[in-house]
């Protein structure tokens, strides 16, 4: 009797360490779950709008297609969209997607709340790059609107600056031939 007593602590040592094990890599692997899940919505959200830019670019001045931008992780997951910047391709990137020298891609940052560095989420959209694409909406709105999807803009200006987790209703119209303006629908 005294010997199952003096081994009960070190099996209930060894089940403890057992359980924090498996809890670790459950967390771990669910984890690598999320980010996996996220980055295929982000992808197909910014997907879509790059098609629905390159729909008004080919449609006539006055052309304008209303649209969805969705940034809502999957419930559960404490990812947080960064920025969302529309910028000119390079060369190489253009003409290996696009067999053209000139293009616009658009990037999405996903940021897991609290790390410094980011995921980069990134779709080339068929548009020649002398295209201004501008944004025309309250820059002030730095949580409840896009301020960072904008063509020229600076990557320095988006520290502390996080996106709502939440769908965004597009309108984008062409207004003259070299010219698409975005801005909230609604």
């Amino acid at each position: 009797m005294r010997k199952a007593q003096e081994s009960a602590p070190v099996e209930l040592l060894i089940g403890v360490v057992i359980l924090t094990f498996v809890l670790i890599i459950g967390m771990s692997a669910y984890q690598n779950l999320c980010s996996s899940q996220y980055e295929q919505k982000l992808k197909a959200s910014i997907s879509k709008l790059a098609q629905d830019l390159e729909l008004v670019y080919m449609g006539s001045t006055g052309s304008s297609i209303i649209t969805n931008l969705d940034l809502n992780p999957p419930a559960g997951c404490g990812y947080n969209i960064r920025d969302v910047r529309i910028l000119r391709g390079s060369v190489d990137v253009c003409k290996a997607r696009l067999g053209r020298d000139s293009c616009l891609v658009i990037i999405a940052t996903v940021q897991e709340k609290g790390e410094i560095t980011g995921q980069a989420v990134s779709e080339v959209v068929n548009i020649p790059d002398d295209v201004n694409v501008y944004l025309d909406m309250d820059p002030t709105a730095c949580n409840t609107l896009i301020p960072d999807l904008n063509y020229w803009s600076d990557p320095t200006n988006y520290a502390g600056c996080w996106l709502q987790k939440t769908s965004y209703s597009l309108s984008i119209s062409k207004t003259s031939p070299d010219e698409i303006v975005i801005s909230k629908a609604g």
